[in-house]
């Protein structure tokens, strides 16, 4: 049970890792000290809350997906935190802050990609509902190679979680800048297909390397 590595992150392969590293380590120590690593994990919950809350309100007026952008940052923010900063207080829960972190990164991710579903039209709608279950073949894909591997990627493709995030951010800029979602319904289905593709090649990369260990511990063995 001591060889638990869960909360050792493989090196993040996307362009902007070195400068987020080094931002998450100027803000680690100017965190208030009554605030636990525990607790920023737990904030994903109210910032899920707001996005949904956020889709909605952008029924009537597209500006409150400020509002989304905004919670997407704080998201960032806390994501990037809390487990650094249950280590530096030695909280011990690194096994709960693997399980919960990543759990409700899903939970977040998925509602961020529901909330469009309030402002575009049908069939636009139900193409954003099918994004969820596409976003989680990514995750899965990395609790399952950590699982096979011992080790930990979140990053894929040269995309990582922080990538995501200000992707839907510069998506929701130009929604509010054109005042339409037209073009964004118009434009589901290529990007439902692009993300399809994606992981497809991701899954085939990974199980490359996940058979290749296979063979080598074969040969060892033999």
């Amino acid at each position: 049970m001591n060889g638990f590595t869960g909360d050792t992150k493989a090196p993040l392969r996307s362009p902007l890792a070195a400068g987020e590293a080094k931002v998450i380590e100027w803000l680690l120590p100017r965190v208030p000290r009554w605030v636990r690593g525990d607790h920023l994990t737990w904030m994903t919950l109210a910032w899920s809350a707001g996005v949904v809350a956020a889709g909605w309100l952008a029924r009537s007026d597209l500006a409150w997906l400020w509002l989304s952008s905004l919670l997407l940052a704080l998201q960032w923010l806390t994501d990037s935190l809390d487990g650094k900063l249950g280590k530096l207080q030695g909280l011990g829960l690194r096994r709960w802050g693997f399980f919960m972190d990543h759990f409700l990164d899903y939970v977040f991710m998925a509602c961020v990609a529901g909330h469009y579903a309030f402002i575009v039209p049908e069939p636009a709608s139900t193409l954003f509902l099918l994004l969820i279950p596409l976003y989680a073949g990514f995750e899965v894909v990395s609790w399952l190679e950590f699982g096979a591997t011992g080790a930990f990627r979140i990053t894929y493709l040269l995309t990582g979680p922080t990538e995501v995030r200000l992707g839907f951010i510069a998506l929701n800029t130009a929604i509010i800048a054109t005042g339409s979602t037209g073009w964004l319904a118009s434009a589901m289905p290529w990007a439902l297909s692009f993300l399809a593709l994606a992981l497809c090649v991701v899954v085939w990369r990974t199980q490359r390397r996940i058979r290749a260990m296979d063979e080598r511990e074969k040969e060892s063995a033999g």
